[in-house]
């Protein structure tokens, strides 16, 4: 999820326009370092309203597993893709349409901390299990994959969707990611019901072998205009029955997922009003795994 204002940018490009016309310069970019640069583009998804298109492939690489652990991914690699539309009225409170390979029009609401879903926009319920993520779900995240990025690198200009940007290369931190990884399964378990040992143990199971991030700053406003990513991550079966204490014969290798991800922000601004969702009660994880869908699609 991220940002936009289109009658301020349009405003400024006619100011920016006037002014080189005068021999002068404007570039809210001038003098301002990669990683202020990110920083300060990332903070203006917190703090204001705007649109968000996001596009990503997620693949299940099962090929290094054994045989028996390879029978819910199949033999080699498999793909599922997602498209998120978003409209954002404030760092509390969202709406979005998911769609997958296998399912289309999955509303989820972010409302003062609690995620609401439903299968057609209309009847909700709410997501318990999602209760400890709402920050996940928050333009939040946006801020925090900023504040951990390292090693960025000005690319130089690029046009994004017609606007004049910056482009700034970075890797995120890996101790950053292993800590959110296991607060995020920690806050998912929890709803789940599961042991609360669970998240750290499948946590240092986890392994990140890349992670790379680029963020496209407009250069006449300073605002987030595209961010992607690329991220491969190992989940080790072995070590994880090693830290687990449990030998599970047959059950070994290591699963590879890797995600690539690419999301808009746009419309800075917009008069965007999410209301609350009238909530027809819990929705259970039986439910809400068959409106996701279960295992990847090829």
């Amino acid at each position: 999820m991220v940002l936009g204002r289109a009658p301020l940018a349009a405003t400024m490009a006619a100011a920016a326009a006037v002014l080189a016309g005068c021999g002068q310069s404007a570039d809210a970019l001038t003098g301002v370092s990669p990683a202020h640069a990110v920083s300060r583009a990332a903070s203006r998804a917190t703090a204001s309203s705007f649109r968000v298109d996001t596009a990503q492939t997620i693949t299940f690489d099962a090929s290094m597993l054994s045989a028996a652990a390879r029978q819910g991914f199949g033999a080699g690699a498999r793909s599922q893709h997602q498209t998120i539309k978003e409209d954002v009225e404030s760092a509390k409170r969202l709406r979005g349409v998911v769609s997958t390979d296998t399912r289309s029009g999955i509303h989820i609401v972010l409302y003062d901390g609690t995620v609401y879903v439903s299968p057609d926009g209309r009847d909700y319920k709410e997501a318990s299990v999602f209760q400890g993520l709402a920050d996940t779900f928050s333009t939040h995240q946006v801020q925090e994959y900023a504040d951990h990025v390292g090693q960025l690198r000005d690319r130089g200009r690029s046009t994004q969707n017609g606007v004049d940007t910056e482009r700034f290369d970075g890797t995120l931190d890996p101790g950053y990611l292993a800590t959110l990884s296991t607060r995020l399964l920690g806050s998912l378990f929890s709803g789940l019901g599961a042991p609360t040992g669970l998240a750290g143990t499948i946590g240092q199971a986890i392994h990140y072998d890349r992670a790379d991030v680029t963020f496209y700053v407009d250069r006449a406003s300073g605002s987030l205009v595209r961010e992607a990513s690329v991220a491969d991550v190992s989940l080790d079966f072995d070590r994880l029955a090693a830290l687990s204490g449990r030998s599970t014969p047959g059950l070994n290798g290591v699963l590879k997922v890797g995600t690539d991800g690419s999301t808009r922000l746009y419309d800075y601004g917009a008069r965007i009003t999410v209301p609350h969702p009238r909530s027809t009660g819990t929705i259970s994880l039986q439910e809400l795994g068959a409106l996701f869908g279960n295992a990847p699609t090829g």
